[in-house]
């Protein structure tokens, strides 16, 4: 990951005039002195804000802040250097960067509400099991061949196609399952076909607490 006190931009041969040295005061700890003796040498200008709003030393903050003052530099007819650990790199480079530590953040982000749905899921069923005899819902163990299933479903055009949904548990009655978004619970009725034209597969996204939900849908088929 970037080095903080080795990340930062090099400004063009030649003393930064005051609007430069303004922005870059404003935007890093450096001094006026600091800024001048690092622009004559070719040194980085470093100190970029790379702490999340909650304090914590975050890289993508920490790149997004460079590239940002990049681009406040190039207004000022200033083209800048990228530097990224000591090395020079290219702005294409830098975006990919961050587009892809963006990437990383919303796949942990999902995984942990995934995580914390199939928690509220499992401690769901287990405690309708213990209450109703027969319930009807459960955790498989083919939880990833179910979210496979529906993504062979899925034709083109449908709400559900394009979005990362993963299985939790499955109705014993009838083919629902259910799945999360990272967001949302949507209960999803399978056709066990390819062949769907719209609307099917039939879906709802689940808007009451799981777990009344569950007992609800189990004692409207009783």
């Amino acid at each position: 990951m970037p080095n903080k006190a080795e990340t930062g931009l090099v400004l063009p041969v030649g003393n930064p005039n005051a609007k430069v040295i303004m922005l870059l005061r404003k935007l890093t700890p450096l001094s006026i002195a600091e800024v001048r003796q690092r622009a004559a040498e070719g040194r980085p200008i470093t100190g970029f804000n790379g702490v999340d709003e909650y304090g914590i030393r975050d890289d993508e903050v920490l790149l997004r802040s460079v590239r940002d003052a990049r681009e406040g530099l190039l207004a000022l007819g200033i083209d800048a250097r990228v530097v990224i650990d000591s090395q020079d790199e290219s702005t294409e480079y830098l975006d990919n960067v961050i587009r892809g530590m963006r990437e990383t953040a919303e796949q942990l982000d999902w995984e942990d509400e995934v995580g914390f749905a199939q928690e509220e899921v499992e401690r769901a069923v287990a405690e309708l099991s213990e209450e109703f005899e027969d319930f009807c819902w459960w955790v498989p163990d083919d939880l990833y061949e179910l979210g496979e299933e529906l993504r062979r479903e899925l034709p083109a055009g449908h709400p559900l196609e394009g979005r990362d949904l993963a299985a939790l548990a499955r109705s014993e009655r009838r083919d629902d399952v259910l799945f999360h978004d990272g967001q949302d619970y949507v209960l999803v009725h399978l056709t066990w076909s390819a062949q769907n034209t719209l609307p099917f597969p039939l879906f709802e996204v689940v808007k009451d607490d799981i777990a009344s939900y569950l007992r609800n849908d189990y004692l409207e088929e009783e």
